[in-house]
């Protein structure tokens, strides 16, 4: 089967629009510090697909007038993907993990191996 090979943990790139950008705003209650994590610069926002789609899921189906993001979504390249942070985990005994980046890991990151959620 052909085609390219590409994880729900990989990052993506995206325009927010208005809309979207009040949404992302909602999502975080306003904080400012943690949206700008996401800022690339020109309005658009890098996230794991993943988080995107917990993000923004609702607003995406057949028929929705109000996209929160342009169509044409950019896919990061695997260098890109690899710029986690390393972190000590708080979780795990064997040291230090890729950081996951996830709604809740602000104040209590955990690696990719062990995060099972709040």
């Amino acid at each position: 089967m052909k085609g390219i090979n590409f994880n729900i943990n990989d990052c993506v790139r995206v325009h927010l629009n208005e809309e979207g950008f009040k949404i992302l705003k909602e999502y975080f209650n306003g904080d400012k510090s943690i949206i700008e994590t996401y800022n690339s610069g020109n309005n658009y926002y890098k996230f794991q697909l993943w988080e995107l789609m917990n993000i923004f899921g609702k607003y995406l189906y057949n028929g929705a007038v109000k996209l929160p993001f342009d169509t044409n979504i950019i896919i990061c390249l695997p260098e890109e993907n690899k710029e986690q942070k390393k972190v000590k985990c708080k979780k795990s005994p064997d040291g230090e993990h890729d950081y996951i980046m996830s709604s809740d890991s602000f104040d209590s990151p955990y690696c990719r191996y062990c995060y099972k959620g709040s």
